[in-house]
């Protein structure tokens, strides 16, 4: 019996529905067995406000539809790229335009342009650092 390309097309359609109801309500892994990470971000920026950080990562979680009470699940040492590919294992699967709605929301909020300090080894922890001194990346 022959498989239409309708029903292969209905049938990855539900696997990715599936995929995305099961998942979008809570962190990937490694994300969500972590307990709370403040205490890093407390000792990478000793001098910053915890509501400067607590706002970053806000915004973070929001751009990428996180719960906003995991916020904290996140350490200065994590990758935006680790983040998305835990996310998105696969290239083939298409995105919700995270990353977008970041460059967006800190081009506004703190005037960074994402683009432009962008690179695969891009952490929260190096981007946070240019919203309080706004000198560049190392």
């Amino acid at each position: 019996m022959l498989v239409s390309a309708k029903a292969i097309g209905l049938i990855c359609t539900g696997v990715a529905a599936a995929w995305l109801i099961r998942n979008l309500s809570r962190l990937p892994e490694p994300f969500q067995s972590r307990r709370c990470q403040g205490v890093k971000w407390h000792w990478a920026f000793p001098h910053a406000a915890k509501n400067d950080i607590r706002s970053f990562l806000s915004m973070f979680t929001r751009a990428f539809g996180f719960p906003e009470k995991k916020q904290l699940s996140f350490e200065p040492a994590d990758t935006f790229l680790g983040i998305y590919r835990s996310l998105y294992p696969y290239k083939w699967m298409p995105d919700a335009l995270e990353l977008e709605t970041f460059a967006s929301m800190l081009k506004k909020t703190y005037g960074i342009s994402l683009a432009d300090v962008w690179s695969e080894k891009l952490t929260l922890g190096k981007l946070f650092s240019l919203t309080q001194n706004k000198t560049g990346l190392e």
